[in-house]
């Protein structure tokens, strides 16, 4: 059963004291701010470097296809040691790219330890490949009669 008192010439339920009452004091409020906003900074700024990681990891990712297509470009037009050391990419449609090939005797008559480094303005990647040219192995012997 529910007390009523008179406060005021008004019948009023319940007790009127400031203790009974919930609410939020300025302080737990401007608390609150600060923890959304120390939030939503923290949230900002892990977007900021995961865009930075993704727009590495696209650069990182182009670099080495125009690796890859110069590596077998290199495989099927010519002999591997007569293969031009530096250039860009214009031909790819990447003139902002460029590469560096670097050509080093394999262990096995006729192989080459092919190094590509291809860099743009943002990341540099190398790509490393054994090339097998038929063309460069002498064919000296007696023939098979």
């Amino acid at each position: 059963m529910r007390k009523l008192r008179v406060v005021n010439g008004l019948l009023v339920t319940g007790s009127l004291t400031m203790h009974n009452k919930r609410a939020f004091t300025l302080v737990e409020a401007m608390v609150a701010v600060i923890l959304c906003g120390v939030g939503v900074v923290a949230a900002m700024q892990a977007l900021a470097s995961l865009q930075k990681t993704n727009i590495n990891a696209v650069h990182a990712e182009r670099l080495l296809r125009l690796a890859a297509n110069k590596i077998e470009e290199i495989g099927v037009t010519s002999p591997v040691t007569e293969t031009p050391t530096d250039g860009d990419f214009s031909e790819d449609g990447a003139p902002d790219a460029s590469y560096n090939i670097d050509v080093q005797a394999g262990s096995v008559d006729g192989t080459y330890v092919v190094t590509i480094t291809a860099s743009d303005a943002v990341s540099q990647q190398s790509l490393s490949t054994v090339i097998f040219d038929a063309s460069s192995i002498s064919t000296t012997g007696t023939g098979g009669q």
